[in-house]
């Protein structure tokens, strides 16, 4: 039973609970109803369905350690958790506003999830699932979490326009 707790998905929790307690504190470009507004529904569907099939995978397998995946682990979710403070303390310095601040929380997950890649021993119940999968979901996931984060971005923030305010431009867009 103890192998089936000690899971790879352990490692999702602290992730789960930042993001669950701290997106209300996120600049209003990042709350859902701005986040979520007018973006394709395969690119929704597709970051929902390879997030999902990550956490799966996740749960698959125990953890069984490893040093470059506890590094990876740490040092993606530190930078994860870094990209948030900064929108959140600073949300209209010049960095929460360029394109790789405002990108940074899309990005930085390919670190910590990779970490828990390298920290997953064999999949549990036998099943004959290969690394490159869990490989090929996370690029999946990030490639959909992305666009999403820089079609946001785009609609913010168009192309040889000076960067305006982010709550002034929401706000009128919502109106």
């Amino acid at each position: 039973m103890k192998k089936y707790l000690l899971t790879c998905l352990l490692l999702t929790v602290p992730v789960m609970i930042w993001n669950i307690g701290m997106t209300g504190y996120l600049p209003p470009a990042f709350q859902p109803e701005v986040f979520g507004r007018g973006i394709p529904a395969w690119i929704v569907y597709g970051e929902q369905l390879f997030r999902t099939l990550f956490f799966v995978f996740a749960f698959l397998m125990p953890i069984a350690g490893s040093r470059t995946g506890w590094y990876l682990y740490g040092v993606g979710l530190g930078l994860y958790l870094l990209s948030w403070l900064l929108l959140i303390l600073l949300p209209y310095s010049g960095w929460s506003t360029s394109l790789p601040g405002f990108l940074a929380p899309a990005l930085t997950p390919g670190l910590w999830m990779t970490g828990i890649l390298r920290l997953g021993g064999r999949f549990s119940f036998g099943l004959p699932i290969r690394r490159w999968a869990v490989c090929v979901t996370i690029g999946l996931f990030l490639f959909f979490h992305i666009a999403h984060t820089v079609l946001v971005y785009r609609r913010l923030y168009a192309p040889g326009q000076p960067p305006a305010d982010p709550k002034t431009r929401v706000d009128a867009k919502a109106q």
